[in-house]
């Protein structure tokens, strides 16, 4: 297992096997004291480690990411800090291990350690508290990574957390869910979409939708996925919920297949479905794709499909 630290590299002496010998990494003692915590981003990094501290006039945050599967596409953090009264101070925005090394450059269970700072303003007075909201983005699509476990309490429909400056985050889970692989299925949309794989896993009122398309050609217009959860096969009745996602076709590059995540919960008072009712329109125009082949129930007028969730067991 590599373990990459971003504030310095010790290069070995050069010797004859330097080629089958992993880089050594400084590792500072930042490193061995941060915090445990499990955050688990679309199974793709993990946070196992976690400091947000206030420095007198600084805000430092120190991080430890593990690689949980060959990756071939880098992520970005988004992080907003906000005073006690809830207004923003600044960003800590940034390439996760600025970037280095590539996402190829990573083999699951490689580890990385990074930290960076924000200078508060000389005009703001000092507060007893600090709030640091983050996660993780693709910079190409600028879809954010969901959650797939959490010791830290989630927002932003299960794609960021929130820590306070100077306090140890919790280690307990407070969530946590279990995608399902998507299974095969057989769904075209016009000339050039076809959805081939589709799951949905549940735990109490959150629901998960995994998505796994083929496109046989990249669309002039940028295409979303609509999904709404109701009670019946019924292209008029009321959605409890709203699965809607932009499906970054152009920020793929050329990459003919992709997967699709979207989570949401179901409000506590509303009924659980049974359906999604889903499908394929333009952006922003909302015209949505004509259904040439389903093998899912659907209204060909109403141009949507019908993807069965009410026998999905609920997890405890």
């Amino acid at each position: 297992m590599l373990r990459f630290g971003r504030k310095r590299t010790v290069a070995p002496p050069a010797t004859p096997d330097r080629r089958q010998r992993p880089p050594n990494a400084f590792l500072p003692v930042e490193y061995a004291s941060l915090h445990p915590v499990n955050l688990n981003f679309n199974e793709q990094w993990q946070l196992t480690g976690l400091r947000f501290a206030q420095e007198r006039n600084r805000l430092a945050l120190s991080m430890r990411w593990r690689c949980l599967r060959t990756l071939f596409r880098m992520a970005r953090c988004f992080g907003q800090a906000t005073d006690a009264e809830g207004l923003p101070v600044g960003s800590l925005d940034h390439d996760l291990m600025e970037g280095w090394p590539r996402p190829v450059g990573w083999r699951p269970g490689d580890e990385g350690f990074e930290s960076c700072c924000l200078w508060l303003p000389e005009s703001k007075p000092a507060s007893p508290a600090y709030f640091l909201r983050f996660g993780l983005y693709d910079p190409d699509t600028n879809l954010r990574l969901p959650l797939t476990a959490s010791t830290l309490p989630v927002e932003d429909d299960f794609t960021a957390v929130t820590v306070p400056a100077g306090q140890a985050p919790g280690s307990s889970t407070v969530f946590s869910l279990e995608p399902a692989v998507a299974a095969p299925c057989r769904v075209r949309f016009g000339d050039s979409v076809e959805l081939v794989g589709c799951s949905v896993t549940s735990r109490e009122r959150v629901f998960w939708l995994r998505l796994r398309w083929v496109m046989s050609e990249v669309p002039r217009s940028k295409l979303m996925f609509f999904g709404h959860a109701v009670t019946a096969s019924d292209a008029k009745v009321g959605a409890l919920a709203s699965f809607d996602q932009d499906m970054a076709v152009q920020g793929r590059g050329s990459w003919p297949r992709f997967e699709q995540d979207v989570v949401r919960s179901i409000p506590p008072a509303a009924p659980l479905p049974e359906f999604l009712r889903a499908g394929v329109c333009t952006f922003p125009d909302l015209a949505r794709l004509e259904i040439r082949e389903s093998s899912f129930p659907s209204d060909p007028a109403a141009k949507c499909l019908f993807i069965p969730v009410g026998t999905v067991k609920l997890s405890p």
